[in-house]
């Protein structure tokens, strides 16, 4: 059975139409570059949003959808420059009351925080092999899809 025909659009739907159809297109890696605003309240993470911001809308790595994930990572990197200030004014170890030197709280906190950096740079293309897979990625469907094409067609339809 043949679908019926759309009928034609008159008056105030006519009008609605067109306006969506003239609404700004927002560029969402341009759009992207705009920080959460708790970003700013961690002493660091905002010249770390600024720093590496550029280049990652350079690559095309940066969205608006990576905005949350990239204010966290930038306000990691903020404590773990601060965090590696203490273990050096500090030490890595302190003694306990019977004079067992013990890793410092600095030093587990920075060893934590050092796990989630790690974990959201290979998330977010912070690494070279994760720009590597996201820069191949478009490159690898093509060839995936030209593949796929060629098999099927030399399958005869079947």
């Amino acid at each position: 059975m043949a679908r019926p025909k759309k009928p034609p659009k008159s008056g105030a739907i006519a009008e609605s139409v067109d306006k969506r159809k003239s609404a700004p297109v927002v560029d969402p890696i341009v759009a992207g570059g705009v920080p959460p605003p708790w970003v700013a309240s961690i002493p660091g993470a905002l010249a770390e949003w600024k720093a590496l911001v550029p280049e990652r809308v350079r690559l095309k790595i940066h969205t608006v959808l990576d905005v949350n994930s990239f204010g966290r990572y930038c306000v990691l990197m903020a404590l773990f420059k601060k965090t590696i200030e203490l273990v050096n004014a500090d030490g890595p170890t302190t003694p306990d009351g019977k004079g067992i030197e013990r890793k410092a709280a600095s030093l587990s906190a920075l060893l934590d925080i050092e796990k989630c950096l790690k974990a959201l740079e290979v998330e977010m293309g912070g690494t070279a092999k994760a720009r590597n897979f996201l820069r191949m990625a478009p490159d690898v469907n093509a060839a995936l899809a030209a593949a796929r094409a060629e098999f099927f067609s030399d399958q005869g339809g079947q």
